[in-house]
This record gives structure tokens, sequence and C-alpha cells, in this order.
């Protein structure tokens, strides 16, 4: 470390309120605005903004904006996708609910009244 200096302190007092580095508001400037839309989810086939972006489609927290036959078209698919989630799902039930009552006449025949299980 250097040493330290005796001298008095030489630096500038700053008297204002605002940061001598900090131009003053008048040079300040905006951010530019944000481009239009030139092309949108499906490689601007239809699906981007622009004059026919007349729908707005909600994926996760975003809004986008597209034509209404690509809205159509990815909500019936998306309808479909889950139609067919949830009849995997009601098949997975059925199977389990028939497990369980081969399960449940099985200890009944093992155990009788000794044993008493939900209906």
């Amino acid at each position: 470390f250097p040493p330290r200096s005796t001298a008095p302190c030489t630096q500038e007092v700053i008297t204002s309120t605002e940061h001598p580095r900090t131009p003053p508001p008048s040079t300040w400037q905006s951010p530019p605005p944000p481009p239009p839309y030139s092309r949108g989810l499906a490689g601007g086939r239809g699906a981007g903004g622009g004059p026919d972006a007349d729908q707005r489609l909600k994926l996760g927290d975003a809004f986008i904006d597209c034509s209404e036959d690509y809205a159509t078209e990815f909500c019936e698919k998306r309808q479909e996708r889950l139609q067919a989630q949830m009849d995997a799902i009601t098949a997975e039930e059925t199977t389990i609910l028939e497990r369980q009552k081969a399960l449940k006449k099985a200890l009944y025949g093992r155990f009788g009244a000794a044993i008493n299980l939900e209906e």
C-alpha cells in the first residue's frame, strides 16, 4: 500500500443535488418504440400480427396477435390433446376401480366379517 498523504483534500465539493455525471433532464432520451410485428408464430403463415391479426391468443402469461383461423386451429388441436389425456385418465380410473373391487372381494373371502372395508 502507498503511504497516506498528509496533504489537505483537494476534491471539489458538490453542492447541487444532482450527480455531476448525470446529464440534465433536457438531454434524456426516451427508449425507442418497439418494432411492429412482422412475423407471427408460424413464420408468417397467417399466424402473426399485422393487418390480418384480429384475435389475441393467450399462451401462459403472454398474449399473441394472430388470425382467427390460426386461433381456431390452435384451440381445436389443444382441445383434442386434452380430450385424449382425459380419456387416458378415465380408462386408468376404471382399471383401478376394477382392481379395487377384486381386492375387496379377496379380502372379504379371506377374513369375512372380521374386516370392514369402505364401499
